[in-house]
């Protein structure tokens, strides 16, 4: 009977045992579980964490990436810079219509680009004369013309359709002729206004007073200038991309120098227009045509219709670094 009870007993202990032992791990699970929960909510622990920042809620569209790159910043991105050496060289086969006098007038440029809008370059002109009527013996030769420098800032001011920009040109007595004069440079300075009416036409008011510098006051009895100023307007019409057409006109008044027996004085104001249309074959080469009057349009004892009769007709081709 004893052992009848005692294996009784060691029965139901070993229930109770087994039924505590199920309860237990029932209790370690759901433990484990709201710890798992509990981490899948927190920052991981190797983020540092941050104030709460206003960042852009995350959608399907932004969900973050497992192993993310590093974000970019500014001082990471390689911006292209707009610095860059400048060259070209330019070619422009001319005939004097009346005369029948055929020339071609060149032109070289070196120069340095900042930005886009700042630049500074040095032009050097001359002329080859192929064939000259009236100078036959000396019809093939060539001519320089002053060089000058030229430092333009563009888009000094604007508002995206009125803009203003400043030139300035500074002249080296090159050539034969302003040397014998005694000059000893010249500045030149553009103010330009420009006022874009739509993609295809830009208006440019230039107002530009030129100021040569000499070491004497007349050449051979004939007085140096001492001041002029040139206004000009100019259509400019872009086709597309890559023919543009620009029609400037501008008239100038011209004061000389006072001499012994004669003070200075104003010239008469003479006009002058030069049409000129240019298309980019490639960003390199440029091709195109241009015309311009020999004698002033007005105050010209020959007349409007002579001045365009002796006009320079031109075909144009430049190439460019």
């Amino acid at each position: 009977m004893a052992n009848k009870w005692i294996v009784l007993a060691t029965v139901f202990l070993t229930a109770v045992g087994v039924a505590a032992e199920k309860k237990a791990s029932k209790n370690v699970k759901a433990v484990q579980g709201k710890v798992a929960k509990a981490a899948a909510t927190a920052a991981p622990a190797n983020v540092e964490m941050s104030a709460p920042a206003a960042v852009a809620p995350v959608t399907a569209e932004t969900a973050p990436v497992a192993n993310p790159a590093p974000a970019t910043t500014a001082a990471t991105v390689a911006v292209p810079s707009e610095a860059k050496l400048m060259g070209s060289f330019e070619v422009r086969p001319s005939w004097t219509s009346r005369i029948g006098e055929l020339h071609t007038e060149n032109e070289a440029m070196l120069g340095y680009k900042f930005t886009n809008n700042y630049l500074v370059r040095y032009y050097q002109y001359f002329n080859t004369n192929l064939y000259n009527p009236g100078a036959l013996p000396d019809s093939v030769n060539s001519t320089v013309f002053d060089g000058f420098v030229r430092a333009n800032a563009n888009n000094v001011l604007t508002d995206g359709t009125n803009s203003l920009h400043l030139e300035e040109r500074i002249y080296t007595p090159v050539s034969q002729g302003s040397r014998d004069a005694g000059m000893i440079t010249k500045f030149r300075t553009y103010f330009k206004y420009s006022h874009q009416f739509s993609n295809a036409l830009t208006v440019w008011l230039m107002e530009v007073p030129i100021v040569p510098v000499f070491s004497r006051g007349d050449t051979a009895g004939v007085p140096n200038p001492a001041f002029e100023n040139r206004v000009y307007l100019m259509p400019s019409i872009s086709f597309n991309d890559s023919l543009s057409l620009d029609l400037p006109v501008w008239i100038s008044n011209v004061r000389t120098r006072g001499v012994a027996g004669a003070s200075g004085a104003w010239a008469s104001t003479t006009m002058w227009i030069y049409p000129e249309l240019t298309y980019m074959v490639n960003p390199n080469l440029a091709i195109g045509a241009a015309f311009t009057n020999n004698d002033s349009l007005i105050n010209n004892p020959n007349g409007f219709r002579s001045a365009l009769e002796t006009g320079i007709t031109q075909l144009i081709v430049r190439a460019s670094l």
